[in-house]
């Protein structure tokens, strides 16, 4: 019985990896091709990516790669990174600006999940007598009041304003994200099961 059991199992598996594998990664390959008609570098070039020909590689390592890089893409719209007044003060978006901003006025942007976000500061040199701490952490949005410091000087945050604009088809690129995750984590669920099986 232990030996048809077994027999089975890999028939099974056989049929997992020439079927189900194949089909997964097709399905991931149409997600990505969804998502590069959606992701522009600029106005003529899409980022397109396949898996190259005739290189050795381990499922295993592939699906945790493939993973690990939708897991990043889908948190860097839906996470956006906190950045300090200071960090913010000296980015290179400040340098962007023709005419340059005022030494007055601090300005980010960021995405967050299906919108596109602004924030402009307007900043204050304090007296050098001042005794207001520094209350500036790193941070989406900086509130009014906020202090912080460069070099010997600090400066607080007298006006703050934040600007959203919806971009609708980063909705579609997060959902593109989701979708390849939960093909991966299906193809690892099943090829888990049947390594279970093995080592039993």
């Amino acid at each position: 019985m232990a030996e048809e059991e077994e027999r089975v199992l890999q028939e099974e598996f056989r049929w997992l990896l020439l079927h189900e594998v194949n089909a997964v990664l097709r399905q991931l390959q149409t997600v990505l091709q969804d998502m590069s008609v959606k992701i522009h570098r600029h106005s003529t070039q899409n980022f397109r990516t396949s898996f190259r020909e005739g290189l050795q590689w381990k499922l295993q390592a592939v699906m945790d790669d493939i993973m690990g890089r939708l897991n990043r893409g889908r948190d860097c719209l839906t996470t956006p990174r906190k950045r300090t007044l200071e960090e913010l003060y000296s980015s290179k978006i400040m340098k962007m600006f023709s005419p340059a901003l005022p030494n007055e006025v601090i300005v980010s942007f960021h995405i967050h999940c299906h919108k596109l976000v602004l924030g402009a500061y307007q900043v204050h040199p304090l007296q050098s007598s001042s005794q207001k701490p520094k209350t500036t952490l790193p941070a989406i949005y900086h509130p009014t009041g906020s202090v912080f410091e460069l070099g010997s000087q600090k400066y607080e945050v007298v006006q703050s304003n934040k600007v959203e604009v919806a971009v609708p088809w980063l909705n579609d690129v997060i959902t593109y994200f989701t979708v390849g995750l939960q093909l991966c984590q299906q193809l690892k669920d099943k090829i888990t099961v049947f390594q279970q099986y093995w080592k039993d």
